[in-house]
């Protein structure tokens, strides 16, 4: 009867210490899923400061190894593809310092974005401002392309036709131009210590400091770098 005494108090002890052992493991594990999700929610926001997060969950995809515990957390890696997406996966980089293993999580984000959309249909090649677009938030699903940001509402020429309603992003939009085809403008030209001022046509577009084709009588074509929105100096 003591004997089984002796083996249930054993026992008992055992239990206690696995128990106590899981809840060790259990609490590390959550703590640091807690830490990945708060690195997971940073990157988002630092893509979109305008996005708000409701609320991120995670899952691990990858059995852990043996000897887990040994392994400290080294890098988080989220694609550029994923961060574009409501759900996705990353992964987490663990070292023990001599071997690195990859840690694969799936992740779905409830949140919202505000974002600029077009408030009427906009031609293409249309100066862009506030009278054309609306400020909306709307629920975070898929982004295909980075949306625009306040940088863009000047000084940024439309590429495509928009249709009212359409989310505008970096990729619809390119730099209004300083120069444009066709604009006559000053041109100097120094050679062996001699200035020689004479006018010329562009024959591309370009902003201040890019090198464009520009001819002269429609006869002698040069290369020329834009100096202002009037004048280039000649370089070949």
């Amino acid at each position: 009867m003591q004997d089984v005494k002796k083996l249930q108090h054993l026992g008992f002890k055992l239990l206690k210490k696995v128990i106590l052992f899981l809840s060790l493991f259990l609490s590390i594990l959550y703590a640091d899923d807690n830490d990945i999700r708060y690195s997971i929610k940073k990157r988002f926001l630092s893509y979109y400061p305008t996005m708000s997060i409701k609320h991120l969950a995670i899952q691990r995809l990858t059995t852990l190894p043996r000897g887990f515990k040994n392994y400290r957390q080294k890098a988080i890696y989220i694609s550029k593809a994923s961060l574009k997406n409501s759900h996705g996966t990353f992964y987490v980089e663990y070292t023990n310092g001599v071997k690195i293993r990859k840690i694969f999580y799936k992740y779905l984000l409830d949140a919202t974005i505000k974002l600029y959309k077009a408030s009427m249909d906009i031609p293409k090649k249309r100066e862009l401002d506030e009278s054309y677009l609306d400020f909306k938030e709307v629920e975070f699903k898929h982004i295909r392309f980075e949306p625009i940001d306040d940088r863009y509402l000047h000084g940024y020429l439309t590429k495509r036709d928009i249709k009212e309603g359409e989310i505008i992003t970096t990729k619809d939009l390119a730099l209004k131009p300083d120069i444009k085809r066709g604009d006559i403008l000053n041109a100097s030209l120094y050679s062996d210590g001699i200035s020689l001022n004479f006018s010329v046509k562009a024959m591309q577009d370009g902003r201040i400091g890019d090198i464009i084709r520009v001819n002269k009588d429609h006869k002698k074509i040069f290369k020329a770098r834009i100096v202002s929105n009037s004048s280039v100096e000649i370089v070949d």
